[in-house]
């Protein structure tokens, strides 16, 4: 019994040590890759480098998937790294070709911006807007929504009703009429505030809240819902429609 006891003890001694080498190591590894992304964000934003937390990094490498059934699908992945700066998680992303350097440090921003200015030009039930790019070079201004929009392709924005079934043919189990006037008549407005967009107009109903969907360096950051994890399921519980 003593000698299984021993053997215990030394096993979780091992695993403390080994344990505590990794995360002294993967400390040290983080250390040595903060510097290019801190210096970019102090010269951007002028912030404190005392008050931002590098919590993850992955380099640019090269992938090749070939066996997931995709033949030469080979691509080299950005440099990445996860941020911490007074509460809030965002990224830093270095263009491999370019050396580029982008961040969507203010997509909270961006979206109180956007969605303030598309209710208060557009229409006042407009609830938000979708973010679906990884970052930007540019240090925005709340001055510089109306050219923000202006760069865009496309936009889908969130259109609230306490009733989305209104907006809905039951028999045909699409949109109706009056969804489509909506969407015309936003699409009208954002024409002639922003030019030519693709637009893509949901109806959510008046529970739905925007966040961020993921911190991970490998997803894409953009405004989505909080209250499921992919779009389908929210047509399931009869709380969205559109396109």
């Amino acid at each position: 019994m003593k000698k299984v006891k021993k053997v215990l003890s030394v096993i979780l001694i091992v695993s403390v040590v080994i344990c505590s080498l990794y995360v002294g190591i993967h400390t040290i590894y983080l250390q040595s890759h903060r510097s290019e992304a801190v210096d970019y964000l102090i010269e951007k934003y002028g912030f404190d480098s005392k008050r931002l937390i590098l919590l993850d990094y992955e380099p640019s490498k090269f992938h090749d998937d070939t066996d997931l059934g995709i033949p030469f699908d080979w691509y080299r992945n950005n440099c990445n790294w996860l941020i911490k700066y007074k509460g809030r998680y965002f990224s830093v992303v270095k263009n491999y070709e370019t050396n580029a350097m982008l961040d969507n440090y203010q997509f909270e921003e961006l979206f109180k911006w956007g969605t303030d200015y598309l209710q208060k030009n557009i229409n006042p039930n407009i609830a938000g807007f979708k973010i679906e790019i990884i970052g930007y070079e540019k240090k925005y201004e709340q001055t510089d929504i109306k050219s923000y929009f202006q760069e865009q392709s496309k936009l889908t924005v969130y259109y609230k009703s306490d009733s989305i079934e209104k907006y809905y043919d039951q028999k045909k189990y699409n949109t109706n009429n009056l969804y489509k006037s909506i969407k015309n008549e936003v699409q009208e407005k954002i024409i002639s505030q922003f030019g030519a967009l693709e637009l893509s107009l949901f109806i959510v109903d008046n529970s739905v809240q925007f966040s961020r969907v993921s911190y991970k360096t490998e997803d894409t950051y953009y405004y989505k819902f909080e209250t499921a994890e992919k779009t389908y399921e929210l047509y399931d519980k009869g709380r969205l429609i559109g396109d």
